[in-house]
């Protein structure tokens, strides 16, 4: 069985990085229960595939370029972490694991909590003095917030949240993580106010449990309930109507009043450009998301004049309008978004954005969007992106959480 589980891990290195590997021993002092992975210095939290060993050793094939690559070994009855650069482990080729290379927490669970029910929206903050990691929550998570592979000492938690429009955090709290305290038990984060919490009492979790969760994702929520089919039909056509009326509304305006639809466009940075006629011109209206994580300190921008869409012709100038009001113009083919500088749309001092969050994709008269495994996800109109994602005009798009909307 250890040599299917090392045979595995070998071929899953060999796959991912498609180039020379080197095969090392990784050994422990006695047998035991434990998790093997080889990750990243710079993203500790990125644990990549895991191996489960309940030997005294595993063979593992690295990439002896990779400076950023570690091993890293998750003892469950200790909850410790045991980690080593792979640079100083090819070099004598073996890593027996002691307990000073046992310098991180595999878990830390936290339950954001408001008049004892769980908060819907928020972003946990955690802080030692060598790192920081965010953590969002939104309904389906049900209050629940996990810090994975944190290094070992007291840790700062803080957490954001809105009340209405209002932008509010919490005041610091100080967590120990500590080593050899075995699996994570859940700590429970009271925040005073109207903060929005979820109102069904079989949605609160069992702040209670010990049990540590055996996968690396995200623990799953409860699922959902299937909707009605007949209702979502009947939801959707009423839907059209009234997009249909406001539509022809609009319309009607514009033809009795041309000058004033040309300053709007003016004011929307299109220049001098006629609207584009419509057959049946429909009017860019704030969608109401079904899961939208608003944490932003301002309304999301709407402009002050209705504009007039063709979409059957290629956009003009698509664009991403911040909830600040900032302005990212999107050219034709595809538009880096992330935290770092000198993107198509740069995120700087975001740190809930990751250094290359996602791409926005113009082709013609279609824009799309694709997560690249970004650590706190991509949403639009409060749904999480999975795969690239048609947009539309008055669509929010939320990278981490910084939240925009689409204008075309």
């Amino acid at each position: 069985m250890k040599r299917i589980g090392s045979l595995a891990i070998a071929c899953f290195a060999i796959l991912a990085h498609g180039q020379t590997t080197k095969v090392v021993s990784v050994t422990f002092p006695v047998e035991g229960d434990r998790e093997v992975w080889v990750g990243s210095l710079s993203q500790p939290d990125k644990m990549g595939h895991v191996e489960t060993v309940q030997g005294t050793g595993v063979k593992l094939s690295v990439d002896p370029g990779d400076t950023d690559a570690a091993v890293y070994v998750h003892d469950k009855r200790t909850g410790n972490v045991a980690v080593q650069p792979v640079g100083q482990i090819v070099k004598t080729g073996l890593w027996k694991v002691t307990s000073k290379d046992e310098t991180r927490v595999y878990s830390l669970k936290f339950h954001l909590s408001s008049q004892s029910r769980p908060v819907k929206n928020a972003l946990l903050r955690a802080k030692t003095k060598q790192e920081e990691r965010t953590v969002l929550v939104d309904a389906a998570d049900k209050g629940g917030a996990e810090v994975r592979n944190i290094l070992a000492g007291q840790v700062e938690i803080t957490v954001d949240y809105k009340v209405g429009r209002e932008a509010k955090t919490t005041a610091p709290q100080i967590f120990e993580a500590k080593l050899g305290a075995g699996p994570a038990k859940v700590k429970t984060i009271d925040i005073q106010g109207d903060v929005p919490t979820i109102e069904d009492p079989k949605d609160i979790p069992d702040t209670n449990s010990n049990s540590e969760s055996q996968t690396h994702e995200k623990v799953a929520p409860a699922v959902p309930q299937a909707p009605n089919p007949l209702v979502s039909l009947l939801n959707v056509l009423i839907g059209l109507g009234v997009v249909a009326a406001v539509g022809f509304g609009i319309y009607s305006w514009a033809k009795k009043n041309p000058k004033q639809l040309d300053d709007g466009l003016k004011k929307l940075g299109l220049g001098e450009q006629d609207p584009a006629p419509l057959d049946t011109p429909l009017v860019p209206q704030q969608p109401q998301p079904l899961k939208q994580i608003d944490l932003g300190a301002q309304a999301a921008y709407v402009p002050d004049v209705p504009t007039v869409v063709n979409s059957s012709m290629a956009i003009p100038n698509p664009r991403l309008v911040q909830s600040d009001g900032k302005v990212h113009l999107l050219s034709d083919g595809a538009n880096a978004v992330g935290r770092e500088a000198g993107l198509s749309v740069s995120c700087v001092g975001e740190s809930s954005v990751s250094r290359h969050h996602a791409t926005l994709t113009v082709s013609g008269s279609e824009i799309t969007v694709s997560d690249e495994g970004s650590t706190n996800g991509t949403y639009v109109n409060g749904q999480k992106v999975s795969g690239p994602v048609n947009l539309r005009q008055g669509d929010v798009v939320q990278f981490g959480a910084a939240q925009f909307t689409v204008e075309v």
